[in-house]
């Protein structure tokens, strides 16, 4: 009798705690999963690999629209400015080049969420191919890498929404 009341107080105590953990695990996880990232955007791109020797340490702004289906993400953004050694050059309406990038959130319970876009920028000259890897540090902010295939450049992206 005394092993039995044992053996039910133990799986109780045992059913208790596992639940309790499982609800913490889960409360967590859905406040982790993150923020509503939808929105008008604005992005700096600085450049810090480059095969365009003039292009090292240039900075490129962005205005971007950032929509968010569940873990699908969309991105359209225009070239608004260049700025290189303390000279900044605003681009006209005219003269703006844009991306169009599919993304994906990848969702990480122990580290930062991070989102993944492939985008194709339509340049003057041809269209190059982009990809960000942005991690997200804010509702309001995200930070991250990107790899493009005009000269072969890779740096740091900086977006803050507006």
């Amino acid at each position: 009798m005394k092993n039995r009341l044992k053996e039910i107080m133990w799986g109780t105590v045992s059913s208790l705690v596992s639940a309790i953990i499982i609800s913490i695990f889960f409360a967590l996880w859905s406040d982790h999963q993150g923020y509503n990232l939808t929105g008008t955007w604005s992005a700096t791109k600085h450049i810090k690999e480059t095969s365009l020797k003039r292009d090292k340490e240039l900075v490129v702004g962005y205005y971007i629209f950032l929509t968010e289906f569940q873990q699908r993400m969309i991105m359209n953004a225009e070239k608004r400015y260049e700025t290189l050694d303390g000279q900044k050059t605003v681009y006209s309406v005219k003269d703006r080049t844009r991306l169009k990038c599919k993304g994906e959130k990848v969702f990480n319970f122990f580290s930062a969420n991070h989102i993944i876009f492939n985008c194709i920028e339509k340049g003057l000259l041809r269209d190059t191919i982009t990809i960000f890897d942005l991690t997200v540090k804010s509702e309001n902010k995200l930070v991250g890498t990107f790899t493009s295939s005009a000269a072969d450049e890779k740096g740091m992206m900086y977006l803050e929404k507006l």
